[in-house]
C-alpha cells in the first residue's frame, strides 16, 4: 500500500511540474502593441499573429525555452496592413526580425503567463481553451 501511495504521489508531482512549465499549445495574448495568438509546437517551432489598429503581424520560426528564458528566432514574417508600408520600412523590419527575440517567462499558473521582452514590453497570455 505504501508503495502505491509513493508512486501515485510521484506521478501527481511529475504531471504537475510538466503542465505548469510547458509553453506547448495555443495562447491568446494581450499587450500595448496589440492582441493576438501564439502557438508553440512540441517540435520547437511557433506561429504568432498580433493585431493592432493598423496592422496584423504574422511570425513563424523556432523557439527555445530554458528555465525562465524564451528565445524566438523568426524564419518568416508578413504584415497585413491597413496602410501602405514603404519598402524602406519593410527592410528595417526585416533587419530587426532577423535578430533573436529574448523574453523572460513567468508562469502565474499552468494556463496564464507573463512575458517580458528585453526592451521591457509586457505581454500577458492565457492558454486557449480547447
Amino acid at each position: 500500500m505504501r508503495r502505491i501511495l509513493v508512486l501515485l504521489t510521484l506521478g501527481i508531482i511529475a504531471s504537475g511540474c510538466y503542465s505548469s512549465k510547458t509553453l506547448v499549445g495555443q495562447w491568446t495574448t494581450q499587450s500595448d502593441a496589440g492582441n493576438g495568438t501564439m502557438t508553440f509546437r512540441p517540435d520547437g517551432t511557433f506561429h504568432s499573429e498580433s493585431t493592432s489598429s493598423l496592422a496584423t503581424l504574422v511570425l513563424d520560426g523556432k523557439y527555445e525555452f530554458k528555465g525562465e528564458n524564451l528565445t524566438m528566432q523568426m524564419a518568416a514574417w508578413d504584415v497585413k496592413s491597413k496602410i501602405n508600408i514603404h519598402a524602406e520600412d519593410k527592410k528595417e523590419m526585416d533587419a530587426g526580425l532577423r535578430e533573436p527575440a529574448t523574453m523572460t517567462v513567468s508562469f502565474l499558473d499552468a494556463d496564464k503567463l507573463k512575458l517580458m521582452s528585453a526592451t521591457g514590453q509586457l505581454t500577458m497570455a492565457n492558454r486557449a481553451k480547447k
